[in-house]
């Protein structure tokens, strides 16, 4: 969404590629990848080496320098989830487009407007102890983009990890607020109280499906929008059948929030 309110401002041209504001992102054949690429997971941009070290997720020199030396795991187009390089690619869009990264920009220019203190990027001044922890159950290999998600998992119920803000992972929110979001999102784009903040347009060209294939990294055949994942026909996140109105994200195994163009109904769980 903070994307789409750029693009819908003129400030950024998401199928120019993103060298042209990040020249040495070129390097290793990326020259031609746009941010519409990784809006749709379609850059081919993994980075397992990098995931697995986070105590490096924290430094913005560390990240630029990883995005620079990667080499695209897969073509240009070919639909491969970046669970966390969607992330650290878009931030450094959006402050190098924006001046503030990417979970400033949603603080300020969404949650605020939209009066939603509690959707953040990170602790945000939060206690570490008044968050619900995700735990998995088992250790069995479950490998996405290259990456065993199974090991180490609770990394993710720690400071660091939270405080990395990478806007990919570290969303912190309760289920009302999340829900709130999306209903913003299925009335067009407009606050409680009439405020526009991103035309219905564009937001609905980010929200309806673009990409329907089997994915790389999932092992598993998703559709998407610009960010959003995208209901189908047959089963999907958001339900057994024709959930192809629906518009939404699930994120760390453990929760699911989405839209439903056909019943205007938002979900957070």
């Amino acid at each position: 969404v903070a994307i789409a309110m750029l693009e819908d401002r003129g400030e950024l041209d998401i199928d120019a590629p993103i060298a042209n504001i990040f020249p040495e992102f070129a390097h290793h054949g990326k020259e031609r990848i746009t941010t519409h690429d990784v809006l749709t997971h379609r850059s081919g941009m993994l980075m397992p080496d990098f995931v697995r070290n986070p105590h490096l997720w924290g430094d913005r020199g560390a990240i630029q320098r990883a995005l620079v030396d990667t080499v695209p795991s897969y073509p240009r187009g070919t639909l491969a989830y970046h669970p966390y390089e969607y992330g650290w690619i878009l931030n450094e869009i959006v402050l190098r487009v924006e001046g503030r990264n990417l979970p400033d920009f949603f603080a300020e220019e969404i949650a605020v407007p939209l009066q939603l203190p509690a959707l953040r990027f990170g602790l945000a001044g939060r206690d570490m102890n008044s968050l619900a922890f995700s735990y998995w159950l088992g250790k069995e290999k479950v490998m996405v983009a290259g990456v065993n998600v199974a090991e180490d998992f609770e990394k993710q119920n720690s400071a660091l990890f939270l405080n990395s803000r990478n806007p990919a992972t570290s969303l912190v929110s309760d289920a009302a607020s999340l829900s709130a979001f999306y209903e913003v999102l299925l009335s067009g784009g407009r606050s409680p109280v009439g405020e526009r903040l991103i035309s219905e347009e564009i937001l609905h060209q980010y929200t309806s499906r673009e990409v329907l294939a089997w994915d790389k990294s999932l092992n598993t055949v998703l559709a998407v929008g610009r960010g959003f994942v995208i209901g189908t026909r047959f089963p999907s996140s958001f339900g057994w059948w024709n959930t192809t109105q629906c518009f939404g994200h699930a994120g760390g195994f453990s929760c699911l929030a989405f839209g439903d163009h056909s019943t205007n109904i938002s979900a957070a769980i």
